[in-house]
């Protein structure tokens, strides 16, 4: 089961900042919205269309190139994988939210199938994250 990997880094969406240290705007919404999609691929388009808008630099793809690599310098340089014009998270990077659903998960199919003993543990962690504050508190228009 996933949960019992080691993290390189935990990425915080519910509640204040990311739980990460992240420099800048365009480098903390980046990572948002590759945790937000976690564990899928987000395509350049994507991403330049949540950074900059109808108003991207003159080469996009270069620039989120330097905030993937600065991202990379301050976390993990593991924490992002590139897939040709797309990006994601690592696959030893937790998410919070993405965290508190499994167990949850896990708690309720141990439930059902006879199992009690780990699930209060289980979905009280869940319960625990999910109660840390609103989901991208830090990111008010992040629809």
């Amino acid at each position: 089961m996933r949960l019992t990997s080691r993290p390189i880094l935990w990425v915080h969406l519910i509640g204040p900042g990311t739980g990460a240290d992240v420099p800048g705007r365009q480098a903390r919404t980046l990572l948002a919205l590759l945790a937000v999609s976690h564990p899928d691929l987000v395509g350049v388009d994507r991403l330049v269309e949540a950074l900059w808008g109808d108003r991207p630099p003159h080469r996009p793809e270069r620039s989120i190139a330097t905030l993937v690599s600065r991202l990379r310098r301050s976390l993990h340089p593991d924490a992002i994988v590139s897939e040709r014009t797309a990006y994601r998270l690592g696959p030893a990077v937790r998410v919070d939210l993405y965290e508190a659903a499994e167990l949850i998960e896990t708690a309720e199919a141990r439930l059902a199938g006879g199992e009690p003993e780990p699930c209060l543990g289980m979905a009280v962690r869940g319960l625990a994250l999910l109660g840390r504050g609103p989901v991208l508190a830090e990111h008010p228009g992040a629809a």
